[in-house]
């Protein structure tokens, strides 16, 4: 085993092929040849010599004749080869190795996700009226939002695409009353309750992206015995 530590390339030429400097050429081609010992091998205008130096050393000489139109071309490469020790065989042997294992045991055990779903379940406090438009919300369930002081607003932790589902049961005071789910106070979804002091259902299902801290809200029209239910799943990836 050799590592190759020295790479030298030399260019003649261009010679007219038709002239007489092309046979001068093949002269020295056939000069080189000659001089070459039992390791050199010629293949077609490639000529190779293998030459023994010290400390288990090699030189490698090529020879490349290369015709281009009616020019030709002599590349002569050079290569230096030392032999490698058995101490740095052995180290490349157990790196190796070491990432050999490695990739079996990533093979072996599952890629790694995030158990617990990023999610918000919450549903309306006991509203009796609403007459400030905002639903007061309580947390059954989060790992990624939280309630503020006021309970009406409910802030998002971690940025993502989220699924959003929206329910609210109220009777309304007014026909066509809108309720809105915004984020940072702009409506992304609403709906409306179309008929005046009926009980009325509006319902509402996007999906969104949220930036850390955007703020949920509902605001629904001024109405008697309001419930809701808000519903958010941060969407995979």
């Amino acid at each position: 085993l050799f590592s190759k530590i020295l790479h030298q390339r030399n260019i003649n030429g261009p010679h007219d092929s038709s002239d007489d400097s092309s046979s001068s050429s093949d002269d020295s081609d056939s000069g080189y040849s000659d001089e070459c010992d039992s390791n050199q091998a010629t293949s077609g205008k490639t000529f190779r010599q293998l030459i023994p130096l010290e400390n288990d050393a090699f030189q490698l000489e090529l020879l490349v004749k290369v015709t281009v139109f009616q020019s030709v071309w002599t590349v002569s490469y050079t290569f230096k080869l030392e032999p490698i020790s058995l101490e740095r065989i052995h180290a490349l042997e157990t790196k190796l190795q070491g990432l050999e294992e490695l990739q079996a045991a990533q093979k072996r055990s599952p890629p790694r996700r995030d158990k617990e779903m990023v999610h918000l379940d919450a549903i309306s406090t006991n509203n009796a009226s609403v007459n400030d438009s905002q639903v007061r919300w309580i947390v059954i369930d989060t790992n990624g939002f939280e309630l503020s002081r006021s309970k009406t607003e409910i802030r998002c932790l971690k940025a993502g695409w989220y699924m959003l589902s929206l329910a609210v049961f109220l009777a309304p005071n007014t026909d066509n009353a809108c309720v809105e789910l915004q984020v940072n106070g702009k409506s992304i979804r609403r709906g409306r309750a179309s008929i005046a002091y009926q009980p009325s259902s509006v319902s509402c299902v996007c999906s969104s992206y949220l930036k850390a801290d955007a703020v949920l809200k509902v605001v629904v029209p001024s109405s008697q015995d309001v419930a809701a239910a808000l519903t958010a799943a941060k969407l995979v990836g």
